[in-house]
C-alpha cells in the first residue's frame, strides 16, 4: 500500500487524546531524520505515529477470534510517499488493503473539507506554517463523510464488534440493574453517566442489529456512540470513584 501522499496527511488522522486535551504534540513538528531501511527510530517520532498506527490496526481486525494485524510505518521524504506494512498472524486477507485504501482516501477527503472550511473562514492566513491544535470545525462541515467513514469501518469489523458486544451487553446490564438497585433508582454523577453509556452503546447494539440501515439510520448510530464513548470515558478516567463503587457493589 504505498498512495502518493504528503505524510503530513497520516500525522493528521492522529487524535490522542489525554483527559480533556488534545495530545500537545504538534503535528508539523520536524521530523528527526534517524532513518534506517526507511524506518524511523525516534522516540518523539514514534510517539507522533503510534497512536495513528494503533488505531489503524485496531480496524483492521474483522474476525471474531484468532486474528491480530500490526502495522508499520516507512517514509520517503524524497518522493513524498508513504509505505504501510501490514502483517498478520495468518495470510493478510484479500480484502483489507482495499478496504484500508478506501478509509485512508476518505480521511483524506475528509481533511481537504475541512481545509476549505479553514480557508472561507476569517484571516485563513493565520494558519499558513499554523503549529498548533486543528481549530474546532461546526459539526455540519464534513458530516457525511465522517458518516461514510464510520460506516464502512464498523461493517468491516461487524464480526469482531458482534462478539465484543455480546461479551459485555449482559454483564454491563446486570452491573447497571445492581446499581439501580443499591441506589432505589437515583443515580447521580458518575453513576448516572455510567447508566447512560450503557444505555447508549444497548441502544446502538439494537439497531446495528437490523437488516438494513439508512444513511440517517448510521448518523444517528454514529452520534449516539459518541456520546456513550464520551460518558464511559469520563467514568473510566475516574478510577478512584470507580474502585470504590467496585468495592461497594462487591459486598452486595
Amino acid at each position: 500500500m504505498d498512495p502518493p501522499l504528503d505524510p503530513h496527511h497520516l500525522v493528521a488522522l492522529m487524535h490522542k487524546t489525554i483527559g480533556h486535551h488534545h495530545h500537545n504534540v504538534s503535528r508539523h513538528e520536524d521530523v528527526v531524520e534517524k532513518v534506517v531501511g526507511g524506518i524511523i527510530d525516534d522516540s518523539n517520532t514514534n510517539r507522533r505515529t503510534f497512536p495513528v498506527l494503533d488505531a489503524l490496526a485496531s480496524i483492521s481486525v474483522s474476525e471474531p477470534r484468532h486474528q491480530v494485524v500490526a502495522l508499520a510505518l516507512q517514509l520517503r521524504s524524497q518522493e513524498r510517499r508513504i509505505r504501510l506494512t501490514i502483517a498478520e498472524n495468518d495470510d493478510v486477507k484479500d480484502s483489507l488493503v482495499p478496504y484500508l485504501t478506501r478509509v485512508w482516501g476518505k480521511q483524506r477527503a475528509l481533511s481537504e473539507e475541512y481545509a476549505r472550511q479553514r480557508a472561507a473562514g476569517e484571516d485563513p492566513q493565520r494558519w499558513d506554517g499554523f503549529r498548533g491544535d486543528s481549530p474546532s470545525m461546526p459539526p455540519d462541515v464534513g458530516l457525511s463523510l465522517r458518516v461514510d467513514i464510520f460506516r464502512e469501518i464498523f461493517q468491516y469489523t461487524m464480526q469482531k464488534n458482534q462478539r465484543r458486544g455480546g461479551k459485555w451487553r449482559h454483564r454491563f446490564a446486570a452491573l447497571v440493574r445492581q446499581l439501580h438497585k443499591v441506589r432505589g433508582g437515583n443515580l447521580h454523577g458518575l453513576e448516572k453517566k455510567l447508566e447512560s453509556a450503557f444505555l447508549g452503546l444497548d441502544h446502538a447494539y439494537y439497531l446495528l442489529s437490523k437488516q438494513s440501515l439508512t444513511e440517517e439510520d448510521w448518523l444517528h448510530i454514529m452520534t449516539i456512540m459518541s456520546v456513550a464513548a464520551d460518558r464511559a470515558k469520563l467514568v473510566t478516567e475516574d478510577n478512584w470513584t470507580c474502585e470504590m463503587l467496585a468495592n461497594e457493589l462487591k459486598g452486595r
